[in-house]
């Protein structure tokens, strides 16, 4: 029972990781690979797509959530009184701790890569 709890707990951060993960796999392959675009670059292209989609997915994610949450919290919004504002916001700044541990994902890759990191 314990172990059932623990993986419908758990299970929702670590599919997203999974799912960027296979994201990036998939662009690498697809462009990389296939594409031919990885030639003539120093830096590895894995990094390109990685630096590329921090970004858009932190936009993309937060834009459709924030507006869904007015959507799902319909009925909280019409008993209760509050700013409206806190549902959107709690949205990106969820998004925005996401991108965070992305971005640390993405700092401690660095080295595995073959870059060094410089402040420059």
């Amino acid at each position: 029972m314990k172990r059932v709890l623990i993986i419908a707990y758990y299970w929702p951060p670590m599919a997203d990781g999974l799912w960027r993960t296979a994201i990036i796999t998939v662009l690498t392959v697809t462009f990389g690979k296939i594409a031919g675009l990885e030639q003539g670059s120093d830096v590895p292209y894995a990094l390109l797509v990685f630096c590329g989609l921090l970004p858009w997915q932190f936009f993309a994610t937060a834009l459709s959530e924030s507006g869904g949450s007015l959507v799902t919290n319909s009925n909280l919004i019409s008993k209760i009184y509050f700013p409206r504002e806190v549902l959107p916001l709690s949205s990106v700044v969820a998004q925005a701790f996401d991108t965070l541990i992305a971005t640390v994902a993405l700092t401690l890759a660095l080295p595995l890569l073959g870059v060094q990191w410089t402040l420059a």
